[in-house]
């Protein structure tokens, strides 16, 4: 899958994100801390407006690998936030829509 050289930096952000909430996952020596979580969510969501700019100035949109290390973070996010106790804040949330569209999906 290809992507705009303008997405680059963004990918290359998204991709450190992903892999901080990875080795936070993998740690099992320390309690996770819900100010680490909520730094890194508003790290992505810092990547998701300048995707936004980005991606307004451009042509019709396809799906591509920035859009996949997207999805993976909201899927770690969300799984964080239930784990922090913030269960009714939309991050938390994510997850779950996502899990209920993949086993029922439904046309608009």
């Amino acid at each position: 899958m290809s992507f705009p050289i303008e997405e680059s930096p963004i990918l290359e952000a998204l991709s450190s994100i992903r892999n901080r909430l990875t080795a936070l996952k993998r740690d099992t020596v320390e309690f996770l801390k819900p100010q680490d979580v909520v730094s890194l969510y508003q790290a992505t969501v810092k990547q998701v407006d300048r995707l936004n700019e980005i991606r307004e100035l451009s042509e019709p949109h396809q799906p591509n690998r920035v859009d996949t290390t997207l999805a993976d973070v909201f899927s770690l996010l969300s799984l964080f936030f239930l784990a922090i106790g913030r269960t009714k804040e939309c991050p938390a949330i994510y997850s779950q829509v996502t899990s209920i569209r993949v086993s029922h999906p439904f046309s608009l």
